[in-house]
């Protein structure tokens, strides 16, 4: 949902998405002139409203600070045009208010006052789903709630069969995303199919719930992406016949191989276009049956570098 609000003098822009709501606020040269920041109160539509809070401080008002400490923005306010709160809910109505202070810092004046509503986007809707989890900008909620515990393997690989993060600190970084994943996964059925595309395919919980879903009759198929540790990515058009602009695969190169890293304990070709990996399950036996999509490249040309997948341009002239 996008919602604006004000005048030339004092304006604000503001965006919905899950969990965020970002306002981008503008204002006039007049209108700037001793502008100290802006404070930014936020309630479900009906209810009272809070101020949001911040980190950043004048040290003259905070001559001792507390790393974990935060401020109100009505006594700290946000020095900046461009605010996002990352603390919405899906699929609710709020009213924001936005004050613009001027004046002495022990004194703020409350000058000019801009008020909306808006409503933050479901994470499922009409079939489709948005989900995101807690990237860099949490990285200071997260030392202030857990400490910066360290995450371990048997942290983020602490999920039950159903699909509950058990761990509260990998819970909290996912935000639902790895559950949403987890959860269409396990509720496909027998006779129905999963296609999955991915880059970085070493998740345990998503390869056992696959595993699962194969065992109760799904039909999964998969394409990931060799990671390649110390070989230089070498320009499409080193490898291909017609290095000309109109090329198909120098405009659009993409890379599809079988996925290699530790976890692969074997590896055989069972035809053409499909690769058979064991995979150690949760009580350290291998499991089978996860079919990986492969590409069926024509006969190499070349090969740059010693780990490089053999592949060849099929674009025509």
């Amino acid at each position: 949902m996008r919602v604006s609000q004000g005048d030339t003098r004092f304006r604000v822009r503001a965006i919905a998405g899950t969990h965020v709501v970002l306002m981008a606020m503008d204002m006039n040269a007049d209108t700037r002139k001793g502008l100290r920041g802006f404070a930014i109160k936020r309630g479900v539509s009906g209810q009272p409203q809070t101020f949001l809070r911040g980190i950043k401080f004048f040290e003259e008002l905070v001559p001792h600070h507390d790393p974990k400490q935060d401020f109100s923005s009505r006594d700290q306010p946000f020095q900046t045009f461009l605010w996002s709160d990352y603390h919405a809910s899906p699929g609710t109505s709020y009213d924001f208010t936005i004050i613009a202070l001027y004046g002495d810092i022990r004194a703020f004046e409350e000058r000019h006052t801009l008020a909306f509503s808006i409503k933050t986007e479901p994470e499922f809707d009409q079939g489709h789903g948005v989900f995101f989890n807690r990237g860099t900008i949490a990285s200071h909620a997260f030392e202030t709630t857990f400490n910066n515990k360290p995450l371990t393997d048997e942290m983020t690989e602490n999920v039950s069969d159903d699909g509950k993060l058990l761990d509260p600190e990998t819970a909290w970084l996912s935000r639902g995303l790895a559950e949403a994943c987890l959860k269409y996964i396990n509720d496909t059925k027998q006779g129905e199919g999963l296609r999955v595309c991915a880059y970085e395919f070493t998740y345990l919980p998503v390869l056992r719930a696959l595993k699962r879903a194969i065992d109760r009759g799904v039909d999964v198929q998969i394409v990931s992406r060799r990671m390649t540790i110390g070989t230089a990515r070498p320009s499409p058009r080193q490898r291909c016949r017609n290095p000309s602009s109109t090329c198909a695969h120098a405009r659009k190169f993409r890379t599809t191989s079988s996925w290699s890293n530790s976890l692969v304990a074997r590896r055989c070709k069972s035809g053409p276009d499909r690769l058979i990996s064991l995979i150690p399950d949760s009580s350290g036996r291998p499991m089978s049956g996860i079919r990986w999509r492969m590409r069926s490249w024509p006969r190499p040309i070349s090969t740059i570098g010693p780990n490089w997948p053999k592949t060849r341009c099929t674009a025509r002239p």
